[in-house]
């Protein structure tokens, strides 16, 4: 297997190289596609660039691409974006692909056994659960998304991410690919994907460029902003865990 990672990033960029420090030793590339200007005409961080070129020069991403959006929807745009990560992994010759954003993270031990599984079973799509945090990385919410994250697939020349295409699992559109081949889903105690969903220096930065921004509801930002550990959150518990990730923002 040679794998290739993708980040599609606008902003969040405090998290990006602990997200990278996490997969960066089980994948042969990692590349960026990120955004100066986000879906909804907002200027990304001034230190964006720097930060970005650092981690070239630091070797944690092999490929910085600047997507410059188009006049449609947000969606199509990520769509765009994940294709175009996808697309430079093929020119690198990459025989799988996983698509991430900056606050995703994995064990490295899950993940290595993942991939191990896919080989040897000859695995062309695969998913996992995920689980969420708000506003600290060591608060985490005690909930079961409905969701699911896609993990490491088989690709080829023609492999495209497809809003249209089959997937198994309920999943974020925009990563939906080869979900009618042979598939596996891992056990949350085999691989689970740790979200830092609602951590951020700055989360009205992170509401006003979301690609979902439409659909958010003024309610559930103010109850993001407002929310106090250890309090619930949405009904749900918050459990206070270790900084696994050693993220400081």
């Amino acid at each position: 297997m040679k794998l290739g990672i993708s980040y599609n990033l606008f902003d969040g960029e405090e998290l990006l190289e602990y997200s990278i420090q996490s997969v960066r030793n089980s994948a042969d590339h990692i590349n960026v596609v990120y955004q100066r200007i986000s879906n909804w005409g907002e200027p990304c961080s001034e230190n964006l660039e720097d930060l970005l070129s650092d981690l070239v020069k630091k070797k944690l991403i092999d490929k910085i691409y600047c997507y410059t959006p188009k006049k449609t929807s947000a969606s199509k745009n990520e769509l765009r974006k994940r294709n175009i990560g996808l697309n430079i992994a093929k020119a690198r010759f990459c025989s799988h692909f996983h698509n991430m954003d900056c606050d995703e993270f994995y064990h490295k031990n899950q993940f290595d056994e993942a991939k191990k599984f896919i080989i040897a079973n000859k695995i062309e799509a695969s998913s996992c659960k995920f689980i969420n945090y708000i506003k600290k990385p060591i608060w985490q919410i005690q909930e079961d998304p409905a969701m699911y994250v896609p993990f490491i697939a088989k690709i080829n020349l023609l492999t495209k991410l497809s809003r249209k295409s089959y997937f198994p699992v309920l999943v974020d559109p925009t990563r939906k690919m080869n979900g009618d081949r042979k598939f596996k889903y891992f056990e949350p105690q085999d691989l689970r994907m740790e979200h830092m969903w609602l951590v951020r220096k700055d989360l009205n930065k992170k509401f006003n460029n979301s690609s979902g921004r439409k659909y958010t509801k003024p309610e559930f930002i103010a109850e993001v902003l407002d929310y106090q550990y250890p309090g619930k959150f949405l009904g749900n518990d918050v459990l206070e865990v270790e900084n696994v990730f050693k993220i400081k923002i």
